[in-house]
C-alpha cells in the first residue's frame, strides 16, 4: 500500500507557499531540513499515483505519470509551484491529456482529488502545434461529453459526482454540472471536477478514502483514447465500467452522512437567528432532535410565526441553488407518512452548497411532485 498523507505534510506546504523567495531560489526561505521534507511529501504523492497507476492501466489506461519538475519555485521567482502528482492519457504531453491527480492545497490543509484536463500551454512548443494540440484535447473533451450524455451509466456516475461532494470548475471559475459538460464540448482547456479532503482525526488521509474518490473518476477515463494516434484514427473503444466495492459503497455513504450532518447544523443556525429576530430566542427553540434519536422522523423542532411547534426536515446537498438536479431529494417511508399526518405544521429546508456559502430555502409543501421510487415487494 502506498504511503499516506498527513496533517503535517499538508500544513508544511501551506507553510512554504505562504513565504516569498528571492532569486528564484527555495534555498531564500526555507532550511535544508525544510526542504528535505517537502521532497518528501513529492515522493509520497507521486507512490500514490504510481499505485492508482497500476492498479488502473489495464483496464483504464495505460497512464502515464505526471508531476512537477525542475525549479519549485514559480517563473517569476517568488512563490513555491503547485506540490501535485498524478496520472494521465490522451496525449503525450499532460498539458494536452485528460488527467487524475492529487494537488495540495496552499492555502488550506487539505488534498484536492481530481479529474482534469490540461492547461494547454507547452511552453517549448511553436504556436501551430499548440494550436494542434489544443484542437487534440478540444476532442478529448467532446468524447467524454458524448459519453456522458448518451451511455446511462456514465450519466449516473456523473450526477452522483456532485451528490457526493465533487465540484466542476473551468479555468478556476465554479460552474454547474450541466454547465461545465456545455463547456468541456467545446473547450476542454483547464476544465477540472474535483473534491476537497480533510485529514481524519487521526491527523491522516488514509488509502481507502483516496481510493472510493479515485474509483468514483475513473469511469471518466474509459472514453479518452490512450494516445494522439488513437484519437486521429478513431480506435474503438470498449467500456467496461467499475463498480465501487462494498467498502467503497460504504466510504461514500459515510461521505453523504457527512454532508446531511453538516446541512443540520447548517439549519440549525438558520433557524436560531430567524427565532431570534421573532423574538422567541429564549424559549429554549429550536431544538435538534435527529442529533439525539433517529425516531422522530424529523430533523429539528421549533416555532412558527404563532409561536407554535412545527417538525423541520433538512435535506442538505453540496449542489447549488441554480442547479435544476438540486430540486430533487428522496423522502423515507416514515418521513413521508409523518409529513401526512402533520400537513399543517411540517417544514422541509433545503440546505444547498453545504460546504462553502450555503443558502437555504423553505420548500412550499403546496408546489412539491411526490413520485414512488421504490416498492416494497412480499412473497408467501
Amino acid at each position: 500500500m502506498p504511503p499516506e498523507i498527513t496533517i503535517e505534510d499538508l500544513n508544511h506546504v501551506v507553510d512554504l507557499s505562504s513565504r516569498e523567495y528571492i532569486g528564484n531560489k527555495i534555498s531564500s526561505a526555507t532550511t535544508e531540513e525544510e526542504y528535505t521534507k517537502l521532497k518528501d511529501i513529492k515522493n509520497k504523492l507521486e507512490q500514490i499515483a504510481k499505485f492508482f497507476q497500476n492498479k488502473y492501466s489495464k483496464t483504464h489506461g495505460p497512464f502515464k505519470l505526471a508531476y512537477p519538475t525542475g525549479n519549485p519555485i514559480n517563473v517569476g521567482g517568488k512563490k513555491l509551484k503547485g506540490i501535485w502528482c498524478g496520472i494521465f492519457k490522451g496525449a503525450e504531453n499532460k498539458q494536452y491529456a485528460a488527467q487524475i491527480s492529487l494537488v495540495t492545497n496552499q492555502k488550506k490543509p487539505i488534498l484536492d482529488i481530481g479529474f482534469y484536463f490540461g492547461e494547454a500551454s507547452g511552453r517549448n512548443l511553436s504556436k501551430s502545434q499548440n494550436k494542434e494540440h489544443k484542437s487534440n484535447l478540444n476532442k478529448l473533451g467532446g468524447l467524454l461529453v458524448n459519453d456522458i450524455q448518451n451511455e446511462p451509466v456514465l450519466k449516473e456516475k456523473y450526477n452522483l459526482l456532485f451528490d457526493c461532494g465533487f465540484i466542476a470548475n473551468v479555468q478556476g471559475y465554479r460552474v454547474e454540472p450541466l454547465g461545465w459538460l456545455e463547456s468541456v464540448k467545446t473547450n476542454a482547456k483547464s476544465s477540472g471536477i474535483k473534491i476537497s479532503i480533510s485529514p481524519n482525526r487521526e491527523g491522516v488521509i488514509e488509502t481507502k478514502t483516496l481510493d472510493l474518490f479515485v474509483s468514483m473518476l475513473i469511469d471518466f477515463m474509459i472514453p479518452i483514447p490512450s494516445s494522439v494516434q488513437d484519437l486521429i484514427s478513431q480506435k474503438s473503444i470498449t467500456r467496461i465500467y467499475n463498480p465501487l466495492t462494498p467498502e467503497q459503497r460504504a466510504e461514500q455513504a459515510k461521505k453523504r452522512t457527512i454532508i446531511g450532518n453538516i446541512g443540520e447544523e447548517k439549519a440549525m443556525d438558520f433557524e436560531t437567528e430567524r427565532l431570534n429576530k421573532l423574538g422567541f430566542g429564549n424559549k429554549g427553540y429550536p431544538k435538534h432532535t435527529s442529533k439525539n434519536s433517529k425516531y422522530h422522523n424529523y430533523d429539528i423542532l421549533s416555532l412558527d410565526e404563532k409561536n407554535k411547534e412545527i417538525f423541520i426536515e433538512v435535506k442538505s446537498t453540496i449542489r447549488t441553488q441554480y442547479d435544476s438536479f438540486a430540486k430533487e431529494f428522496i423522502l423515507s417511508k416514515n418521513e413521508f407518512n409523518f409529513f401526512q399526518k402533520n400537513k399543517e405544521r411540517y417544514r422541509i429546508y433545503r440546505i444547498f452548497d453545504v460546504e462553502n456559502s450555503y443558502s437555504v430555502k423553505i420548500i412550499d409543501m403546496k408546489s412539491i411532485k411526490i413520485e414512488p421510487d421504490s416498492y416494497k415487494v412480499s412473497y408467501l
